[in-house]
């Protein structure tokens, strides 16, 4: 990492806060064997607990990425009844719903894919390029959970284990996005650059509804990071999954959407002077899987000249309807602040906070 990231520091021996801040919290991922099935078998048996003999025994968003797919494979291994739940907003990957099909089909899991209104989802993509602002991800970051929270409820489900993992995700600049509880961000981020429509499928959530599922659950459905309490070594996860489920590699992380691998690659490199890259290859780094030198030297080749991002550029614009030189027009415009538009980032900061003195 370097100051593209505006709040760095770094100490006289030039080691950075991300990395001063993961020294001291990594040994809470890393387990003996022993620790490792201890907390298997505890998650295991607290979700049969809550499932009570129902037709499924957890929620699993799958979108075809390492981190879903390993999940996948886990709960098959743990012997527990999953729904894998699939959010399309129209930008899967040819990749990702062959790798969806064969570790749903593999694990025998029932599978729901649930496809947004491509005309309305369409639209507020639009409004934030219109709007300026980074996080153009809020959209579907946001409407994934939400749908999450909504499919657990309506299928009975108890229980919903995420992909996330502090491991490989750890030291992302919080001026990089936006909170992604905001729903009101969003609504008027679209009423100010949008058709003007109301948006009326697209499931989404505030911080509030947030606050309730994180603290009590809502009196419902408990969140388990599976990923969290086993010693997640993505390398050895990858071979795995190829050999067991001939899943296929997609590219960078995250990378199985085509519209997150054309914002990553070009847009937040040039309209933003954001390399996501430099997040991934440091969490590579600290976890001793790539040597320094070899992530710099990776960081040389830009990924906005290569052949396959300038591909998704013109599918991407022909998909959103723009034209080139209304592109170029947005992306050599000045960066606008998410908060510029209404937004509930006041009590997403407080409910945070209270959270992590109540249940820290």
């Amino acid at each position: 990492m370097d100051e593209t990231d505006i709040d760095i520091s770094f100490d006289q021996e030039g080691i950075c806060n991300h990395c001063k801040d993961f020294n001291q919290l990594k040994s809470l991922y890393e387990f003996s064997e022993a620790e490792e099935r201890k907390n298997l078998e505890q998650i295991r048996n607290e979700i049969k607990k809550r499932s009570n003999n129902r037709e499924f025994d957890v929620l699993i968003g799958m979108s075809g990425g390492v981190d879903s797919s390993y999940v996948c494979h886990l709960v098959s291994e743990l012997g527990l009844k999953a729904l894998c739940l699939h959010f399309d907003n129209g930008w899967n990957s040819d990749i990702s719903v062959s790798n969806i099909k064969k570790i749903v089909k593999k694990c025998n899991f029932e599978l729901i894919t649930i496809v947004m209104d491509w005309s309305e989802f369409r639209d507020i993509q639009r409004a934030f390029f219109k709007a300026g602002v980074v996080d153009i991800e809020l959209i579907t970051d946001n409407a994934i959970y939400a749908l999450a929270w909504k499919e657990a409820r309506k299928h009975g489900i108890r229980s919903w284990i995420t992909g996330s993992n502090y491991l490989y995700e750890h030291g992302m600049p919080k001026k990089w996005s936006w909170p992604k509880q905001d729903c009101k961000n969003i609504r008027d981020i679209h009423k100010k650059h949008g058709s003007g429509k109301r948006i009326k499928q697209l499931p989404l959530y505030g911080p509030h509804k947030y606050a309730l599922i994180r603290s009590i659950n809502l009196g419902f459905v408990k969140q388990f990071k599976i990923l969290d309490k086993i010693n997640y070594d993505i390398f050895e996860v990858k071979e795995l999954l190829m050999n067991k489920y001939d899943w296929k590699e997609y590219g960078s992380k995250h990378e199985e959407s085509i519209f997150t691998r054309f914002y990553q690659n070009y847009i937040l490199p040039v309209k933003f002077n954001i390399d996501k890259r430099r997040v991934h290859f440091s969490a590579l780094i600290r976890n001793g899987k790539i040597e320094r030198k070899d992530a710099l030297s990776d960081l040389e080749d830009k990924t906005i000249d290569n052949n396959l991002t300038l591909r998704d550029k013109d599918f991407v614009l022909k998909k959103l309807g723009f034209t080139h030189e209304e592109f170029d027009e947005m992306m050599n415009s000045r960066p606008v602040p998410h908060s510029d538009f209404k937004n509930l980032s006041f009590f997403t900061s407080f409910y945070m906070k209270a959270y992590k003195n109540i249940f820290r």
